[in-house]
């Protein structure tokens, strides 16, 4: 492990011990290495980004990828608080529109975080 990653490693630490435990208890295989980071692919529903490593669905398409390379960058940024403060955010806001009709009727990456990890990886949705 290089210097770079072991570093990033000791930032974002709740998040790369999750997704190294993730990766081993999931079905999913190492597919690409996009812009330093780990993607990998299998039976995982839907994607997540977590520090180091992101977890796809085989199926899952190049905005997933992007969308959870920009969710890498607020990692980096935030550190140690990303789960509480990005992961939370995040699982709140799915949870909340899988229960409401009114929220369904919004796009899930219309709000924050969601739409800075679109902006952060450079995704184009129409």
């Amino acid at each position: 492990m290089n210097w770079i990653k072991f570093s990033r490693w000791i930032w974002e630490f709740p998040q790369c011990l999750l997704g190294f435990i993730l990766i081993h208890l999931y079905n999913v295989k190492y597919s690409e290495t996009y812009k330093g980071i780990d993607i990998y692919k299998g039976d995982f529903p839907g994607g997540i980004s977590l520090g180091l490593y992101i977890l796809m669905n085989k199926r899952s398409g190049e905005n997933t990828k992007k969308h959870e390379w920009g969710h890498t960058r607020q990692s980096l940024r935030w550190g140690w608080l990303y789960l509480p403060v990005v992961g939370l955010a995040s699982v709140s806001w799915g949870k909340l529109r899988d229960c409401s009709k009114k929220l369904k009727k919004r796009s899930y990456y219309s709000v924050w975080p969601e739409n800075a990890a679109d902006k952060l990886g450079k995704v184009k949705r129409k």
